[in-house]
């Protein structure tokens, strides 16, 4: 599923021959993405994660260095709550073996209180509601307009609607 069509994204910029050592090392939530796959992690030019020829930067909730994903945007790292910045490691992973293992929870990832619906396992329930409770708290509130409810496979929706299933061994939630 592609990612909506007015998600913000950073610009990819045109890679030279070589990276550089002027970045920072790069969250786990980058990637470069075309359409709905992602194709390989950013590299450092000029100080600047960039993906060039490669698709676009991304960041977000299905942001894995690995084919086929669905490449979902939000916020800076500084304006957002989005599990995959480094709060709620137990996300990006979640395994599971059926949908029976499986939750869904509506989550505030950005100060202007745009929502994504995210699945995970059921195990983890009280720990990311702990979590998410003391990140939203520190979001403060952005003069903007809240985006779309957004489900892991890029999707938007009305959140009384997600889905959440046990997909390629993984949580995920749609609409």
């Amino acid at each position: 599923a592609d990612a909506p069509m007015d998600a913000p994204r950073d610009v990819a910029h045109d890679l030279p021959d070589r990276d550089d050592s002027g970045c920072p090392e790069p969250p786990d939530d980058l990637c470069c993405c075309s359409g709905d796959v992602v194709h390989a992690p950013p590299r450092c030019v000029d100080g600047v994660w960039s993906c060039g020829s490669l698709g676009q930067l991304w960041s977000g909730f299905d942001c894995v260095r690995s084919c086929g994903s669905a490449c979902t945007s939000f916020c800076t790292p500084e304006q957002t709550c989005d599990p995959l910045h480094g709060y709620l490691p137990f996300v990006r992973d979640r395994p599971c073996t059926d949908d029976a293992q499986c939750v869904a929870e509506t989550h505030v990832v950005d100060c202007c209180g745009t929502r994504a619906v995210v699945g995970f396992r059921e195990t983890d329930l009280p720990r990311f509601r702990s979590l998410a409770e003391q990140c939203t708290a520190h979001l403060g509130e952005c003069d903007c307009p809240a985006g779309p409810t957004t489900a892991d496979d890029g999707h938007v929706g009305d959140p009384d609607m997600a889905r959440v299933a046990c997909v390629e061994g993984r949580c995920r939630t749609s609409f």
